[in-house]
């Protein structure tokens, strides 16, 4: 399997893009995330990101939600340049997501 459609998948049905107020830059919101429960599976997409040279940071937090006592861990995309890295290789297959993300890599030419 391709290591960029793998990504895409989880990103897919765990991750979201953040795009708001992207008309004023002192309020900008910008950045990709994917959440799981599973370290393994962090890991795993850490090392893959690593390789496509999309810088990102990992967070965990207990109390994922719903009540559950479980640790949630998400990992952040932020940067221009692993945002931009993220469009070029990996992407999103979901249209409304792939609109919003061309949007976010849009309005850094502005």
């Amino acid at each position: 399997m391709n290591k960029s459609c793998f990504l895409s998948g989880l990103f897919d049905s765990e991750g979201a893009i953040i795009a708001k107020n992207l008309e004023n830059r002192n309020i900008t919101k910008r950045w990709i995330h994917f959440s799981n429960n599973n370290l393994k599976t962090i890991n795993l997409v850490t090392k893959l990101l690593k390789e496509f040279e999309i810088r990102h940071k990992v967070k965990s937090r207990i109390h994922s939600g719903f009540g559950s006592k479980k640790i949630q861990y998400e990992i952040l995309i932020y940067d221009k340049k692993s945002i931009t890295n993220f469009y070029k290789h990996v992407k999103f297959s979901i249209k409304r997501k792939q609109d919003l993300l061309r949007k976010l890599i849009n309005s850094y030419q502005k």
